[in-house]
């Protein structure tokens, strides 16, 4: 009985308020490009699900996952090489505005892992890509200097 409502529930074409596991996995399971979308980009979705959302068939549900905050550094990781560019700009926006709020204490396999990206990132084929790095991390003093170097040269070419 609690599985058929579950069921229903994931039908609809929203998500509800508060977000079970089971229910986040019944829209995995249902393969809904609306809810898999909404799921990407929900605050409350379990790692997990972002990762594996992170190798959506949609571009549209990658780039939610993209931009959520609370998407796990290794679904970010995959990201950094996706073929969808809106996707890596995204990507782009959210990493380079993460790590000048990073204190210098964070973990530091965190931190090495999200400089990484953002160092893919600075390098990426896309100069929009680029220009998105570069004008997220301006102002910012917490940035490699490498990378700040690297785009202010990319730029000025």
């Amino acid at each position: 009985m609690l599985k058929k409502l579950l069921g229903q529930l994931t039908f609809g074409k929203k998500l509800p308020d508060s977000l079970e596991y089971e229910t986040a996995r019944n829209v995995l399971e249902k393969n809904k490009l609306a809810q898999r979308t909404e799921l990407a980009g929900r605050s409350d979705s379990p790692p997990e699900m972002l990762y594996y959302l992170a190798k959506d068939e949609s571009a549209k549900v990658r780039r939610k996952v993209a931009e959520n905050p609370r998407t796990p550094i290794q679904a970010d990781e995959l990201l950094t090489d996706d073929r969808d560019d809106e996707v890596r700009c995204e990507l782009a926006r959210k990493i380079s505005r993460l790590i000048p709020g990073l204190p210098e204490d964070a973990q530091i396999k965190l931190r090495e892992r999200m400089e990484a990206i953002l160092e893919k990132l600075a390098d990426d084929h896309l100069p929009r890509v680029r220009q998105i790095v570069a004008e997220e991390i301006r102002h910012s003093d917490n940035v490699p200097k490498s990378i700040a170097l690297r785009l202010a040269r990319d730029l000025e070419a």
